[in-house]
């Protein structure tokens, strides 16, 4: 082959390179997503995190006094735990989520959860425990209305 036509022939494939390059560059760094777009996405964050807390917070509260015991009380104390450090994670930047009034709630519960003598029965914790779940349901409804959920 002639070399000005091999010349052409790199400066073709180098060419294709760079911009090939470029592209995929500037494709993995945009976010093409409005901030109206982001919002919604973390509000439904929330609203679902928010679901997952409620579920878990009415299964203690209707846990069987005659079935259930001390243990089942904890380990369902810390499923709405887990599910209490979704909600702040997913609450942040989100100023009306009202997790201030959840965060206090859930504070309660698990002081309440937390203090219940080994000797104390199901029927008991269940008893000692149900105002502090229903002030938490009270605060999660209060939340899921003022975002919307």
């Amino acid at each position: 082959m002639r070399p000005s036509i091999l010349r052409g022939r790199r400066r073709t494939a180098v060419c294709g390179a760079l911009l090939a390059a470029a592209c995929l560059m500037t494709s993995g760094c945009s976010d093409d997503s409005t901030p109206q777009e982001e919002q919604t996405k973390n509000t439904q964050a929330l609203c679902d995190s928010l679901r997952d807390m409620k579920t878990d917070a009415q299964k203690l509260a209707s846990m069987d006094r005659s079935t259930s015991t001390l243990d089942d009380i904890k380990a369902a104390r810390s499923d709405v735990s887990d599910a209490f450090q979704d909600v702040k994670e997913d609450a942040k930047g989100i100023g009306e989520a009202k997790a201030d009034e959840i965060s206090q709630a859930y504070d309660d519960l698990k002081s309440t959860v937390d203090g219940l003598a080994g000797d104390t029965t199901a029927g008991e914790a269940i008893q000692q425990v149900k105002p502090q779940v229903d002030k938490l349901l009270s605060a999660i409804r209060t939340s899921e209305t003022s975002v919307s959920c």
